[in-house]
């Protein structure tokens, strides 16, 4: 088989498949509302670019109460958000005309809001154009609750606004003042005399707050620090971009040719978390490589020599070698050879001027972005970075007052169109996890499997330390943890301590014509989202299970024309704890009088917090009682729901804590209906009516 675009062919279908399901809920709830719905959003944004009001309604998947934020992209930039009863939503418009994130229809501005959400149910709201003289920020916007931003370019400094945000301030003062007032100490830290903050070079850091977390970001490199406020801890926590170099181009093979390196910069840090890099060649003296070194002295080094090779390739034959003191040009190729470590050249421009001498006593710098942006408003905080020509990146935080929506980062990735044999990974770095730190994956977005982070150096070994994860990846020590929801499956890894890696998108190369593999030559362009959480185990595992659950039950967006005060309000079912799913509610007839209903408990055993990896007991009559109140009869199933479980053969496994035969019993009124739900159990039900 040729070359083919499997990436791309695999979107188009998830998105195919959206496009048809949201198409059946636009009918289902135009039936509901007396509202016209559809799912255009070039629709709705016609009608709001001829100045008449636009309906929006927003279903909630979820099978519990859910509050959750809306964002959808808007033509114009002075609208306000009215809900049902005509009454103000607050709501912010962001101005994004340099860094945006390159989906269609590709307008100028996002219009965020927030809104609270029955379980599988819906809320409509009126999404108003205002007739001002300014054309944004104009208008009774603060009656409204409006609030205009517009992002401000923040790096390079040549091209930054100054004084435009108050919340700019030294990351150094802002974690020490943070730090000094967990301890009852209060005051201002003072600048060193004759420096300004300017002069000490602080102007390029920001910081994003909210209720529950102060995220501290350097808009020239990226993530530094995060203050979890519940507890007072700051974690240093950085994000970066890598590139993998690939020897093959088969479908599934992953071989790289050494350690990912940072993009935009070939120079990579030789010093990490205690392991260093070295060179390592063969007896014939090509093919020659950098792995990292287990040795425990990765300190400052003495250099040997500038060793010079040719095509900017570090891992190519040294043509010539250099005293230490040599200058290092924008044309300079190859390692700075340090006692017992080496610092790879690749024609970076984060090197220019600088000298091995200076490179084996020092990490390497950070690659500067090509670019960043800001925006701190009254709904959302972000900053959006120019990492490469063809990668972006967007750290999003949430001005709530829920925890499970102020309480997470999001990074969204804008990744591609890669050179051919390559892999992007995105690197979270923290120290608080650097020690005693297990790796944990998830085999099928359920059940998650421990790793030991590490590598022992060897190129060949890399692909062997790297899982899959389909809905998130988390590291985790006695005290604290680290995770990541995400919206696809991907390859994860904890190559350093205190890593974690997300594999984000890879290309394989054109099928030759030669040979008889299968190559992935995905030349697509893809969004795709990370969500963070951090702080103590019990506090982040919540956090992670429901973030993994949003993100992958994202909110549904309907439109229609006119306003929304014809639409009547409706009753969801019975909203079931969070540690617990309605997998699907799904009618197995035409006339609808039996239904097959799939619960599954979120949490495994041992999990914490313990509350919630506790047995839930769950009324199905209550659930089902707003649309079918004559179910009366509940069977347990197989998972199929075509074997009644008391039918069911299963050999038995003598394994810990195993129950009976699992059943329940329906013994009517307020006390009955109960199905029990244990941790990690997944049960199927087919509810009948007479």
């Amino acid at each position: 088989m040729g070359s083919h675009n499997v990436l791309g062919v695999y979107e188009q279908m998830v998105s195919d498949a959206k496009h048809t399901s949201d198409q059946v809920s636009a009918r289902i709830l135009s039936h509901q509302t007396g509202i016209e719905l559809g799912v255009e959003l070039t629709e709705f944004g016609d009608v709001l670019m001829d100045q008449n009001p636009a309906t929006l309604v927003v279903y909630n998947s979820l099978s519990s109460v859910r509050s959750e934020m809306v964002s959808l992209q808007v033509p114009i930039c002075n609208v306000a958000v009215l809900d049902a009863d005509g009454a103000p939503v607050k709501s912010q418009v962001t101005a994004q005309f340099t860094i945006n994130d390159g989906v269609p229809p590709y307008y100028d501005f996002d219009l965020h809001f927030e809104a609270r959400l029955q379980p599988l149910s819906y809320a409509a709201f009126t999404v108003l154009p205002i007739d001002s003289d300014d054309h944004c920020g104009g208008g009774d916007m603060a009656r409204l609750g409006t609030n205009f931003s517009q992002h401000v370019p923040r790096w390079p400094p040549e091209r930054a606004k100054k004084g435009r945000f108050s919340a700019v301030e030294s990351m150094y003062d802002a974690l020490v003042s943070d730090q000094r007032a967990t301890q009852g100490l209060v005051g201002p830290l003072r600048t060193p005399p004759g420096q300004s903050q300017k002069e000490q070079g602080f102007e390029q850091l920001v910081v994003m707050e909210n209720s529950f977390l102060k995220v501290y970001i350097d808009t020239a490199v990226g993530i530094q620090a995060v203050l979890d406020k519940g507890t007072g801890t700051n974690y240093s926590l950085t994000h970066q971009l890598l590139e993998y170099q690939s020897e093959v181009n088969d479908a599934y093979d992953f071989k790289p040719t050494g350690p990912a390196q940072p993009i935009g910069s070939s120079s990579v840090n030789s010093c990490r978390a205690g392991q260093c890099l070295v060179r390592v060649c063969p007896p014939s003296g090509a093919g020659c490589s950098f792995q990292l070194s287990s040795s425990d002295d990765c300190g400052p080094q003495r250099c040997v020599a500038l060793h010079r090779s040719s095509s900017c390739d570090p891992h190519g034959p040294t043509q010539s070698s250099h005293s230490c003191d040599t200058a290092i040009d924008s044309s300079t190729a190859g390692y700075c050879e340090c006692a017992r470590k080496a610092v790879p050249l690749s024609c970076d421009s984060s090197t220019v001027g600088l000298g091995c001498n200076q490179l084996c006593g020092n990490p390497a710098p950070a690659p500067k972005l090509l670019a960043s942006s800001v925006s701190l408003g009254a709904v959302m905080q972000e900053v959006r970075l120019q990492i490469s020509a063809e990668h972006k990146t967007r750290i999003r935080l949430w001005v709530s007052d829920d925890p499970e929506v102020g309480g997470r980062l999001e990074l969204a990735h804008r990744i591609g169109v890669l050179e051919e044999r390559t892999e992007i990974v995105s690197r979270f770095s923290l120290e608080t996890l650097a020690s005693q730190s297990s790796l944990f994956s998830e085999d099928n977005g359920y059940e998650t499997i421990e790793h030991q982070p590490g590598w022992d150096g060897d190129k060949a070994s890399i692909p062997l330390r790297h899982w899959p994860s389909q809905m998130s990846a988390f590291l985790e020590n006695s005290d604290s943890q680290f995770s990541v929801a995400l919206d696809r499956s991907h390859g994860v890894a904890s190559l350093v301590d205190g890593s974690l890696d997300v594999i984000q998108h890879r290309r394989g190369a054109p099928f030759d014509g030669s040979g008889g593999t299968v190559v992935l030559d995905d030349t697509d362009r893809i969004l795709t989202q990370t969500w963070i959480s951090i702080g103590n185990v019990s506090h982040a595992n919540q956090l992670r299970h429901s973030n993994k659950l949003r993100l992958n039950h994202p909110l549904i967006l309907l439109f229609g024309k006119g306003k929304t005060s014809s639409v009547d309000s409706v009753q969801g079912v019975e909203s079931l704890p969070g540690n617990v799913y309605m997998q699907s509610i799904r009618a197995t007839s035409s006339a609808a009088d039996e239904l097959l209903l799939r619960v599954m408990h979120v949490f495994g055993k041992g999990e914490q917090p313990v509350e919630s990896a506790s047995a839930v007991d769950v009324d199905l009559v209550r659930v089902v009682a707003p649309f079918r109140p004559t179910m009366v009869g509940f069977n347990e199933t197989s998972l199929s729901g075509l074997v009644p479980r008391a039918d069911m053969a299963r050999v038995r496994w003598n394994a810990e804590g195993v129950r009976g035969d699992g059943s329940f019993k329906l013994v009517g009124g307020e006390e009955g209906g109960r199905l029990r739900v244990n941790p990690f159990e997944f049960r199927t039900v087919v509810a009948t009516q007479f």
